[in-house]
């Protein structure tokens, strides 16, 4: 049996966006590696953590990945947004969350049963 890999890069082409509305304030992200490499069919896990001053009850995190087939086309994979979790493409739909109850200074996402379609 052969089993496929799917690589997800995080050269800012799967994107984690980080803001507080209304705020301007300091903030510092760090992301784990360049890219993710997972079995077909396993759990990838995508490291972002966070430091700021501000209060996270106004914090904003939006995962964007660029697909390989659409270079064009970004996609919203999951977002945080006023103390709620929002599902993006429907490729993803029942597949990805946070890895931490939110709000949090993680914004570290899973995705689950991951395909060769999900590489960006």
């Amino acid at each position: 049996m052969v089993l496929k890999r799917v690589v997800w890069k995080l050269c800012f082409a799967c994107l984690c966006t980080l803001c507080f509305q209304g705020w301007v304030e300091l903030l510092e992200v760090t992301v784990g590696s360049a890219s993710v490499t997972v079995a077909k069919g396993q759990t990838a896990v995508l490291t972002c953590t966070f430091t700021t001053s501000a209060a996270l009850n106004q914090l904003n995190i939006i995962w964007t990945v660029i697909p390989l087939s659409n270079t064009n086309q970004p996609e919203q994979v999951i977002l945080y947004q006023g103390g709620q979790v929002i599902s993006g493409a429907s490729l993803f739909n029942s597949r990805v969350g946070f890895v931490v109850t939110m709000p949090s200074t993680s914004a570290s996402i899973f995705i689950n049963n991951s395909q060769l379609s999900d590489t960006g």
